[in-house]
Formats: structure tokens, sequence, C-alpha cells
């Protein structure tokens, strides 16, 4: 049964993986309910994390179920399914649907440092910004300061004063998801100070992660139990975060895959664009939210916008049409979302500070004789004139409006 929140509470909304639940999420979300003043703590599992790189390893409903058992005796924290579903959600998304449905109760996004530090890569940051209080958990490696944020959130919150971002500095808890799953593979023993006896149990009986037979090391006590400071130091891994990184930098890089066309096509008209450094990634292997992303860059605002617009209009004349599009204002960073090609088209200084690239620099980059030529087209006509619009890029700027209606209001990736 869905509880009904009090008018006048305040509920932490803490979404993740989970992938499995353990006390580097417990705790953390414990000490929230204090700092923060929090009247109680949602966790809510995602079946489709957007902003982790796709490897999971238990379904969502069992994600879930595990979650559930790990709170059950802890009063303040509850778990709420609404993000397991079959589409992918969105933090902006699923704040907004929490707001609508209970609007007398105050809700605090609840993220790690890390996450953050990336918030200017979310859906709609500007609005969670604007929206709600942030209550920021601590993380190894990560700085906690807001100074560190990126300038343009620095520059939304300065115009929301009375919106509050939270610092926790502890619980600092050094736990990892991944090392777990790597020690139930290997049928190592996971000590009961990592996760409680009832999710250790259930991982047993339903094989997850590894061997049938899980060691769990006399796990006698059935409540999550107080992490002391000097075990979570001696853990390799953030909490939550599925760092693959090592693991993948070890492995070859994904071969290539035949280029879909309209990738092939948008690559090719934001060369039309004169756009500069342009790089394909086949990033399906290496992320969970799409299979290609085209980065590329414009020489001044008026050209970022003409590049994107440009691509919108060759894509939409093959039937393809953009799920999202966002930075169109700004103009110094522009995101074409097809969900499963993602395009960005960012200004020389915007590029340099964001550095999008480091971020998938496993994905394989698609040679350029792959989509520098278009191959002949039956109805095109032979012998024309170039294009008109490769020397003037501004030339290619369309009507706002036509391209706009075009583009639903769905799901953009944040750099999960």
């Amino acid at each position: 049964m869905r509880p009904e929140f009090p008018a006048g509470a305040r509920v932490g909304v803490y979404g993740g993986s989970f992938d499995p639940i353990h006390v580097g999420h417990i705790e953390p979300a414990m000490a929230a309910l204090e700092v923060a003043r929090l009247d109680q703590v949602v966790l809510l599992p995602t079946a489709f994390p957007p902003h982790k790189d796709g490897v999971r390893q238990a379904d969502a409903p069992l994600r879930l179920e595990m979650a559930q058992l790990a709170v059950a005796e802890i009063e303040g924290l509850l778990v709420l399914d609404d993000e397991i579903t079959d589409e992918r959600v969105f933090t902006v998304d699923t704040l907004r649907a929490l707001s609508v449905e209970s609007p007398l109760v105050e809700f605090v996004l609840i993220i790690g440092a890390d996450s953050y530090q990336d918030l200017a890569k979310w859906k709609e940051w500007e609005a969670i910004v604007a929206g709600w209080d942030i209550a920021v958990l601590a993380r190894p490696g990560w700085s906690l300061e807001q100074e560190a944020l990126p300038r343009a959130v620095q520059a939304v919150l300065t115009q929301h004063p009375e919106r509050q971002h939270l610092l926790l500095t502890e619980p600092n808890c050094d736990i990892s998801s991944t090392e777990i799953r790597r020690r139930l593979a290997a049928g190592e023993p996971v000590p009961p100070e990592w996760v409680s006896a009832p999710v250790l149990s259930f991982i047993e009986t339903h094989a997850l992660y590894g061997p049938a037979a899980v060691q769990t090391a006399s796990c006698g006590t059935a409540a999550v139990q107080t992490t002391s400071e000097s075990t979570l130091n001696t853990t390799p891994a953030a909490a939550d975060r599925t760092d693959t990184e090592s693991v993948r930098k070890e492995e070859a890089k994904p071969t290539l895959a035949p280029l879909p066309p309209e990738v092939a096509l948008a690559a090719r008209t934001a060369l039309d664009k004169q756009a500069v450094d342009l790089r394909v990634l086949q990033v399906g292997e290496v992320c969970g939210f799409a299979d290609y992303f085209i980065v590329c860059s414009g020489n001044s605002d008026r050209q970022v916008d003409a590049i994107s617009k440009g691509i919108q209009r060759a894509l939409r004349d093959v039937g393809e049409r953009a799920l999202h599009v966002e930075g169109e204002r700004r103009g110094n960073w522009i995101l074409v979302d097809y969900g499963h090609l993602i395009v960005h088209v960012f200004d020389p200084q915007t590029r340099d500070f964001y550095r999008l690239e480091r971020l998938w620099d496993d994905a394989p980059r698609v040679p350029r004789s792959l989509y520098a030529e278009e191959p002949p087209r039956p109805d095109a006509p032979t012998g024309g004139a170039a294009n008109p619009d490769a020397a003037n890029p501004d030339a290619a700027n369309l009507d706002e409006a036509s391209l706009d209606n075009g583009a639903e209001s769905g799901a953009a990736p944040q750099a999960q």
C-alpha cells in the first residue's frame, strides 16, 4: 500500500541502482534524516539508471525487493517502486510526480557528491536547482564545496536563494556495490557489516551475482549494523558507484558495428555546417542510454545553433524526430536526443570546460571515412551546385517553432 505523507512533511528522495543495497546507502540516508531535518527518506530503485554505464547484474524487481528487505526494520526509511518501469525515468520527472501527488509535502533530493558535481549534465537540471532543496552525501575523493560546481549551476543557485544545498560530511562510507558483486562472483565472503543478513540471504536464494552458495561469513544479525570507520576505509570504491573503468581499460575496446545511416547523415550534416573537431563515438557497450554520440563544435553560438538545426532538419526529412532538445536558448551547448543517438554541439570554451569525450574514452571512435562521403541517392540531381549552407552555416537557421514541434519532451541523458 502506498504511504500518504502528512501535510507539511519534509521527505528525502534518494534514487539509485542499489545493486545490491548496502550499508553505504543506508547510513547516509539515516544521516540525512537528522541533518536535513527530514521526516522520512524514500529510496527509489531505478530500472534504468540514466547516469550509469548500464552494467547491471540483478533485474529491477529483485533490486526493489532487496531494498525493501534492507529497510524493513529501520524507522524513517521506506522504498517506493515509482522508477521500476519499462521506460527510463529521470529524477526531475520523479520529483515533479511526487510533488503533484503530494503538493503539501516538501521533497528534498538526496544525491552523492559525485552526482552533485555532474548536476549540469542532468535532464532539466535548472528546474531541479530552482524547485527543490538538495542534500549532498559525502563520497570519498569528491569535494563537497559548492565552489566545485560548474559555473552554470552556481549561477542558477544564486538566482534562487530560497533553495538550500545541504552538505553532509558524515558518514563518508567507502563501500561499493561493485566490490560486493566482485566478492560474490568470486565466492569470497562479504563482511556482515556491509550488507544486512536478509539481503545476503535473498542474494543466496536467488543465486545473484555469482555462485549459488554465497559465503556470508557469520551473518548473525538481521538489522543493518553501524560500520566502523576503520572497516569502511579499507574498501576500494565509493558508495554505489559502478566503477568499471579499471576493468574496461584492461579489455579491448568493442569492435565497430555497421554505422546506421541516420548517424552517418547527422555527422555529414554537421560537417556541411562547418562543424569543428567532429567525433562519432560508438558508446552502446560502455553506456546504458544510447548507441552513438556525435560531439562537435561551432565557432560561435550562431553556428552551434545552425549545426543543431541542420541536423534536426536532415534527420526529420528521413523520418527521425528528436525526442528532446536542450540548450537552444543558451546556445553554448545544444543537446539533441534521438534515443539511440545523442548529438552534442558545443562552442569551443564550453567543450573544453566539460571535456565530454573523456567520459567515454573507452568507446570506439568511428572513422571519418564511414560517414564523410554521402552515398548516391536515387532522387538526387546530378551535377547540381554544392550546398550553399556549407559556406554560410548561419543560413541554415530554421524557424525554431517548426523544429520544437517535432521534438517531444522526453529522455535526455545526464552523463546517469
